[in-house]
């Protein structure tokens, strides 16, 4: 952690995400600095970091056994990367 706590010192969002890192939820303003951020290492770092911290090593996965026969889906899934 303490590597990555350097690397948040010197990040131009590193103050947003020592905040999630700490439990605090970004704020809409904060939001966009981030969007806006090219820093998409550090934040997956960080996300990583909060993962692990919540679930542990576990894992888990959707098995999608629907067989779409054309390119049109009308189911609109809202967890499915078929769009």
């Amino acid at each position: 952690m303490s590597q990555l706590t350097q690397q948040l010192h010197h990040s131009e969002i590193g103050d947003i995400l020592e905040n999630s890192v700490a439990g605090k939820r970004p704020g809409y303003d904060e939001c966009l600095r981030l969007l806006d951020s090219d820093d998409v290492h550090l934040m997956g770092l960080v996300g990583g970091y909060l993962t692990r911290k919540k679930f542990g090593n576990k894992a888990s996965f959707v098995n999608n056994m629907i067989l779409n026969y054309t390119n049109v889906c009308i189911t609109d899934c809202k967890f499915c990367a078929f769009y």
